[in-house]
């Protein structure tokens, strides 16, 4: 029996008895069609937008129980039920005004089809089954025959003959299988039954109304018409006349101010009649005498017409006044939530202020648009009555803002024609002073608080300070620096800096008010958002609570307070013409505990939430832009191309674009001679014929992101590398991916069910690609929904609700934003979510998020050093601080768990286990649990389990009782940081899913502690070290800064011989095989923590006895650290370049150095052996191509020597034959720098890896531009190395700064006899397999 109507983009359930209000807030624009389903416990609403939905709900609980868009177009200007319930019509207002019906249940589209071009106003389901519909409009009137089985709706055009006049119809309603049209002159249209069925001729017309019927509504026991004229009539069933109701004649009197009947309902105890006008106003009515319910009359009134934008507060008490188009002032009681005085103006206004003390109140006439004779006018009534005190006139333009001076003393009326006008009000307000310094319109106007000054904005945006006594501009605003202003209205200043909204956000601060206590300002934007901030809010960026509710312009804001106390902020719509009203509530409560000091610190928590590549990367980023300007400095470049170097070192470093930069240098380009000949039969233009399949990846991103390693229903482990989700099958000991981020994944949630997952990623880091959550099904990594872009920096937290239905993000900004959005029926497919709130989170930095309620809020954040709980209030998050009880330091939260229906568990740094009591948002218990920070959490059926940077894995009951304990320190092979970043219990309760800081996944059976090392990787800093055996096929070596060298079979997908970071006791980033695979070559340093054996050459070799790699040999004679390391073709002698500008060539034999190249301006980054060993060729950091004489250790003249040289390998990423990978770019375009390239064995092909994480496949030579092969997903941040097998199967990539290290497969898609690349059929021939390979395939397909 409660009221539902639509307010701005909310739907109000109103209460009548209680006299409160509840809202439906799931809406994002203009609500413009609600409907109730025949039981009356549903509700369905509807709203403009480009893509306008409609959202179905609960009526008691306004619960989301679906979301249906995907149809219509620019508004949905109708909704309707069907008899059951099952299914919802509804009208467009696209240019067909298309009808669509939806079974809501399976957010399933039944029907649709294009109806007129003319408007339709109305449908309605007919008949017992719902199965007929009939739509009305502009000379329309149109019957429909759904078809159930099918997608099609069959039409019939209602016949009128002459019975009738074609017209406009404006409602539809069935009773039984009659139709009952109402139209604009005042008539129903009856069509009745024809041979017991529906039919489209009309039967009769019954005179019904002397204006338009504008709505119909059936009832048990016959019909009700509303019309323009203002009556209401009831009908029996048989259509005959019961009695009629005035609102013109509604008590009290004059109650109804436009009384055009737009809404009528029922209620369904048969007693009420709710009547709803075009003026905005509900009544009551009772159906037996016509009269109003309630003594005021209208249940719900506003003002009418054009906009509402005068809006004033009463100084001490809950009044309010507004002023607005409709020529109305209407005083409210913000207590009582109603108007309590009403006067008619003589001209519309859109300004309104209270005297000082209350007793006055100033009104400025005119609304703009066509001029009137009264704009410019300006009235004084007394506040008690509204009795008219003064009425003056200075211009000649309507008024735009009216204010008194704090005193009381003088009255400013800023008109539309730049001016402002003083007036004494105790002098009569006889005219004091003119303000003429703007240039527009003044929209605000503030007062100091002595009354002397004021401050004053106008359209362009121009502030302005005046003299009050003399009205004589003040143009230097420094004079007025230290002046105390009373009200702050004006939304630019110094102390509104950081209310400006971003640029080319498209925002425009309409209003601005600050609070009496002055601790907060509020802000109103073209949006129709009210936006809370700190005041005084002088850093731009400054940290806001959002609320939604209006549609379109916020008119005003102003804080409403009793006795200087603020507690509500009212809001008025310029174009919904609603007025809000928001109710203050502080978050209370302080603190009882006390810091905890240096036992709270934790390292770890700088590089919390994925931070600790963005660190290497900008390293990286300084590097590149230190060797840019050395070359520079060493007058490498002409001055022209030096402008361009420090253009494009610039860009590197910003990683956004210039407005017109030059365009960028390739310093190579100048050292490449093309060969004597060139074979054009080589150059081919098309990609190479095949796919480049992701097969594994190697390395979960665990270091700087915490909780991010999960099981899925199935018992599937999912973790996230590089820009990837990852899902590894035990079983098959395969993984699939999903892909598509376009930065690396760090933060990653299942949900409860563990059907789906979410992740979130970086963007590309520099501001071109912005961070994006992406959800997914957990079991085949199929993409369910990409969420719009919102966070800035990062996602770096994710979350899901107990019933899958919400999901929360969190940004890595400087006000930590959080985002919540919802999937009604669970699904997460694009067309059921909706980003239904956001708001600044803490200035601390998020450490965990969690849904801690039944089914969803409230919402906790674990920060460092501070808990907040949030709730979800309309469109609005609201944050409440949690309260550390005595004795329960204040430190970082580390991770959470919703342990029971009262309390929350948290890990902490000190080790301890903190309960959260839900209900009080108080830290009452701990529970000591481990030595050290506690950095991983989860359920474990009713119970716990818990990791700590001790390296325990500890299982608790549900009274929070250790029940079983594990070590890392009894699993095989041994991690290389025993730290515990990740736990997971599987979901038949029997493994445990451990995640170290070294990136290395462990399952443990819980009943024998058996281990089983499920993925691994190195496990610090950066990764740069690898190359193929040369003999082996499948094998390949990896060497990390954490000073470890892994050895890994391709086919078999794991490693098979491991250094431990203490045998070699440096970085390693270049590796070299023997050609016979006897010994590998490590070069040494690259950590700038670790330099002490930068420069060292470290021999390894795998030894029988042990199974063991062990260092044969140990050498330094470069003095930094090694870049890359290469065998000569024959295995005589091996090369090793150094940071410190130096090539070093040892012999192979007893590791002596046999030669020195001449020192280069910048260091050599790679090279590679000519096919005859005579000769060097390289690329520096400053990209110049070089070459060196082996014999003589000495640059060669010209590069023309070895222009038709054949060479060993080719991983530099420059010259001749590589030239067509590096793009052609356009003026303001960044240049890509290409990290790193390998030829393929049979010198077909060409893979590159750039610093954007792309990999691809060319063929070779590849001296233009030309069509590649894009590798699927796997990097998304620089790749350091790029190397294929020796068999040509397997492409190898690494990632620099997460340790990824990603295994690609060459799937073949044919060739013809001429070698040119064709797609083949499935069925068709393949090529033969490489050798060795047939095998191992059959063996695969038969696994």
């Amino acid at each position: 029996g409660q009221v539902v109507y639509p307010a701005a983009q909310l739907v109000v359930r109103l209460d009548v008895g209680q006299w409160q209000q509840k809202f439906m807030t799931s809406h994002s624009d203009q609500v413009t069609s609600v409907a109730v389903s025949p039981d009356r416990k549903l509700v369905a609403s509807a709203q403009v937008g480009r893509r306008p939905y409609m959202v179905v709900w609960d009526a008691e609980s306004l619960k989301v129980l679906q979301v249906l868009k995907g149809f219509h177009q620019r508004s949905i200007v109708k909704v309707a039920w069907s008899p059951d319930g099952r299914l919802i019509g509804s009208i467009g207002a696209d240019d067909d005004h298309s009808i669509a019906v939806h079974d809501w249940r399976d957010d399933a589209l039944i029907a649709s089809a294009k109806v007129s071009k003319r408007k339709v106003f109305d449908l309605c389901f007919g008949c017992a089954n719902g199965d007929r519909i009939c739509t009305v409009g502009v000379k329309h009137v149109g019957f429909w025959q759904l078809n159930r089985g099918g997608r099609h709706l069959r039409y019939e055009k209602g016949l009128i003959a002459n019975k009738g006049k074609l017209q406009a119809f404006l409602c539809v309603v069935w009773v039984g299988d009659t139709c009952v049209v109402g139209s604009g002159d005042g008539h129903l249209y009856v069509f009745r039954p024809a041979d017991k069925k529906p039919s489209r001729l009309l039967s009769v017309t019954r005179k019904a109304h002397d204006d338009m019927v504008n709505c119909l509504a059936l009832y048990p026991q016959g019909l009700v018409s509303g019309s323009k004229d203002g009556c209401i009539k009831l009908w029996s069933l048989d259509l005959d006349p019961v009695s009629e109701m005035d609102l013109r004649h509604v008590r009290p009197s004059g109650c109804c101010l436009y009384p055009r009947v737009r809404s009528v309902d029922v209620s369904a105890d048969e007693k009420r009649l709710l009547v709803g006008t075009q003026a905005g106003e509900i009544f009551e009515l009772n159906m037996v005498d016509g009269q109003s319910c309630h003594e005021r009359g209208a249940l719900v009134s506003s003002h009418f017409r054009g906009q509402l934008l005068g809006l004033a507060v009463h100084p001490t008490d809950p009044v309010f006044a507004t002023v607005g188009d409709d020529a109305t002032l209407r005083l409210w009681s913000a207590t009582e939530m109603k108007c309590t005085l009403c006067k008619e103006l003589d001209s519309g206004s859109r300004s309104v202020a209270f005297s000082p003390d209350g007793q006055m109140i100033a009104v400025g006439i005119g609304k703009g648009g066509l001029k009137a004779t009264r704009d410019g006018a300006f009235m004084v009534f007394q506040a008690k009555d509204l009795s008219v005190m003064h009425d003056g006139r200075d211009s000649q333009e309507w008024v735009r803002e009216i204010s008194f001076s704090p005193d009381g003393r003088r009255l400013s009326v800023a008109c539309q024609d730049n001016s402002v006008f003083l007036y004494d009000v105790p002098d009569g307000f006889s005219r004091s002073g003119h303000l003429s310094s703007h240039q527009a319109p003044v929209t605000a106007l503030d007062w100091s608080k002595d009354g002397l000054y004021t401050m004053s904005i106008d359209k362009a945006n121009v502030l302005q300070f005046a003299d009050a006594q003399s009205g004589v501009a003040i143009p230097v605003a420094s004079a007025l620096k230290d002046t105390i202003w009373a009200t702050q209205t004006c939304w630019l200043g110094w102390a509104s800096q950081g209310l400006q909204p971003e640029d080319g956000s498209g925002e425009q601060l309409s209003s601005c008010d600050r609070a009496k206590g002055g601790q907060l300002v509020c802000v109103g934007d073209n949006f129709g958002r009210i936006k809370a901030f700190n005041a005084p809010a002088y850093s731009e960026g400054a940290g806001h609570s959002l609320y939604r509710g209006h549609s379109g312009a916020v008119g005003r804001v102003r804080w409403l307070g009793v006795q200087g106390k603020d507690t509500h902020v009212m809001s008025i719509g310029a174009d919904d013409r609603c007025i809000f009203q928001w109710k203050l509530v502080l978050d209370g409560g302080e603190q009882e505990s006390e810091e905890a000091g240096d036992s709270g610190d934790d390292s770890e928590i700088e590089r919390d939430c994925g931070l600790g590549s963005v660190k290497a990367k900008q390293a990286y980023e300084s590097l590149v832009k230190e060797y840019f300007e050395l070359q520079l400095a060493e007058g490498g470049e002409s001055k022209g191309e030096s402008k361009q170097g420090k253009s494009k070192a610039a860009g590197l470093l910003k990683g956004k674009r210039e407005a017109k930069p030059p365009p960028p240098v390739k310093p190579w380009i100048k050292n490449v001679v093309p060969p004597s000949k060139v074979n054009p039969a080589l150059e081919m233009s098309d990609a190479p014929p095949l796919a480049l399949d992701l097969d594994f990846s190697y390395g979960a991103r665990c270091g700087d992101v915490r909780n991010s390693v999960k099981y899925n229903c199935r018992g599937d482990v999912v973790f996230p590398c590089a820009a990837t989700g990852v899902l590894y099958r035990a079983a098959s000991h395969s993984q699939c991916f999903h892909t598509g981020h376009l930065g690396d994944v760090v933060s990653l949630a299942m949900s409860l069910d563990g059907m789906v997952c979410a992740t979130g990623d970086m963007g590309d880091g520099g501001g071109q690609v912005d961070p994006s959550v992406r959800v997914w099904c957990a079991l085949t990594g199929r993409l369910l929904s990409a969420l719009p872009n919102f966070h800035v920096g990062a996602c770096s937290q994710l979350a899901f609700s107990a019933d899958r239905r919400w999901l929360c993000s969190v940004g890595q900004d400087a006000n930590h934003t959080v985002a919540v959005y919802l999937s009604p029926n669970a699904s997460w497919s694009e067309r059921s979510v909706s980003r239904v709130a956001t708001a600044s989170g803490p200035s601390a930095k998020v450490l965990f998020a969690l849904f801690c309620g039944g089914d969803a809020f409230p919402l906790a954040l674990g920060c460092d050093r501070h808990m907040e709980f949030l709730e979800l209030n309309g469109s609005t998050l609201s944050r409440k601080k949690g309260i550390f009880a005595r004795r329960k330091k204040i430190q970082p939260m580390l991770c959470g768990v919703d342990f029971n229906e009262a309390t929350v568990v948290v890990g902490t740094v000190s080790g301890h286990l903190y309960e959260w009591d839900k209900a009080s948002r108080r830290c009452e218990k701990q529970t000591r649990a481990h030595e050290g920070p506690i950095y991983a959490l989860a359920r474990d059926g009713p119970g716990i389990v818990t990791g700590g940077k001790d390296g325990f894995i500890i299982l608790w009951d549900q009274d929070l009782r250790k029940t079983k304990t594990f070590s890392l320190l009894d699993v095989s092979p041994l991690p290389v940081s025993s730290a515990l970043h990740s736990v997971s219990s599987d979901p038949l309760g029997m493994k445990l899913l451990a995640a170290t800081k070294s990136g290395d996944i462990y399952e443990i059976v819980k009943d024998t502690a058996a281990s089983l090392l499920v993925n691994e990787t190195h496990s610090a800093k950066e990764l740069h070290g690898l190359c193929a055996h040369p003999i082996l096929t499948d094998r390949f070596a990896t060497g990390g800064d954490d000073g470890s060298v892994r050895v890994w079979s391709a086919s078999r997908k794991h490693v098979l011989y491991r250094t431990s970071p203490d045998l070699i006791g440096s970085a390693v980033r270049a590796l070299a095989w023997a050609p016979d695979g006897s010994v590998l070559v490590c070069g040494c340093g690259g950590d700038p923590e670790n330099a002490a054996k930068d420069g060292a050459i470290v021999v390894l070799e795998l030894m029988a006895a042990s199974g063991a790699l062990e260092v044969k040999h140990e050498d330094r004679k470069a003095k930094k650290a090694i870049n890359d390391v290469k065998y000569a073709p024959s295995g005589s002698a091996f090369v090793a370049a150094s940071e410190d500008g130096r090539c070093y060539i040892h012999e192979a034999a007893d590791f002596s150095l046999r030669m020195v190249c001449t020192k280069t301006p910048t260091p050599v980054k790679t090279l590679d052996w000519s096919l005859d060993g005579k000769y060097l060729q390289g690329v520096t950091r400053g990209l110049d191509l070089v070459f060196f004489d082996v014999s003589s250790g000495k640059p060669l003249p010209t590069p023309a020597l070895v222009r038709d040289s054949a060479w060993a390998s080719l991983t530099t990423p420059v010259g001749f034959n590589v030239q067509g990978m590096w793009p052609t770019l356009q003026e303001g375009e960044l240049e890509v720098d290409i990290q790193t390239v390998d030829r393929s064995r049979s010198e077909k092909l060409l893979a590159m890896g750039n610093d954007r994480g792309e990999v691809k496949v060319y063929w070779y030579p590849c001296t233009n531009e030309k069509s590649a092969v894009h590798a699927p997903g796997g990097h998304a941040a620089p790749v350091t190395k790029v190397r294929f097998t020796s068999d040509d199967a397997y492409l190898i990539t690494l990632g620099g700064f997460n340790r990824s290290v990603v295994q690609y497969k060459l799937k073949r898609l044919g060739a013809d006899p001429n070698g040119v690349g064709v797609l083949v059929t499935p069925d068709a021939d393949l090529p033969p397999m490489p050798p060795g390979k047939e095998a191992e395939n059959k063996e695969e397909e038969k696994a």
